[in-house]
């Protein structure tokens, strides 16, 4: 099956895509067959044999594509359609939040790791339980599992999250409050400085919306808008759940 594109400039440009995708090293072995077939699809197939190496990043978006092959918005969707059509790419969020992901992959979401990890999802529960008769089965706490320095613990996410500043060990939090002093006492701050400051607080582990956002004394609504947007548009910053990329509970990780 051939990806029908028509420009040979496009065409290059989405063997460009394939092999950027390969050194950013955002699938697992297991899909070096993926984009063998892609490969073949647009022309490239043998410029694909190398193994791919493991996961860092698990989706795809319109303005990652742009920003990796600078392609124009008109040919990157034109793209993102063919693999969506021929079977290459699994669409997320339709419209303008949408991401990509390869066939079948299983993306993280938020109640399957905070599920029980706080006492007011806990006490919602019970209150759920105890007064809708109706429900089938009362909801069930997730066993909440924390390493060494009380970051959360989950098997959907390849890392720790910080989801709360309390439950940190104070040897930790002193670490995260030296890297936070500048923008914690400065109302005003150099964006460039603030973007240093985040993926410095994000490196080798997930920082919930909220943990950052008091760490860096910013508003949540402001901070996601004015840095950790452009931080994900410029691939420096990953998602721990892509299919909701605005949910309260989002948190981030620097890309190493």
């Amino acid at each position: 099956m051939r990806i029908p594109i028509d420009a040979p400039l496009l065409k290059v440009k989405c063997f460009v895509f394939t092999n950027m995708i390969l050194n950013a090293s955002i699938v697992q072995d297991a899909a070096r067959g993926w984009f063998v077939g892609l490969g073949n699809a647009v022309g490239y197939g043998p410029h694909l044999a190398p193994a791919v190496p493991a996961a860092s990043e698990k989706v795809i978006t319109h303005a990652r594509i742009r920003e990796m092959t600078g392609l124009h918005p008109f040919d990157a969707t034109r793209l993102l359609q063919n693999l969506v059509r021929d079977g290459f790419l699994e669409p997320h969020n339709p419209g303008r939040g949408a991401v990509y992901c390869l066939p079948g992959a299983s993306l993280p979401k938020p109640e399957e790791v905070f599920g029980g990890s706080s006492a007011q999802s806990v006490a919602s529960s019970a209150y759920l339980t105890a007064s809708s008769a109706h429900l089938a089965a009362p909801v069930v706490p997730v066993a909440e599992q924390r390493d060494a320095d009380g970051c959360l613990l989950s098997e959907q996410l390849d890392a720790p999250v910080i989801d709360a500043l309390a439950r940190l060990t104070p040897e930790f939090r002193s670490r995260l409050d030296s890297l936070s002093t500048e923008p914690r006492a400065k109302a005003k701050l150099s964006a460039d400085l603030m973007r240093k400051t985040i993926l410095a607080l994000c490196t080798g582990h997930y920082v919930a919306l909220s943990s950052l956002a008091e760490l860096v004394n910013r508003d949540t609504d402001a901070l996601r808008q004015q840095h950790l947007k452009p931080l994900i548009k410029e691939g420096k910053l990953r998602l721990a759940f892509p299919t909701v990329p605005t949910h309260a509970k989002q948190a981030y990780r620097a890309v190493e």
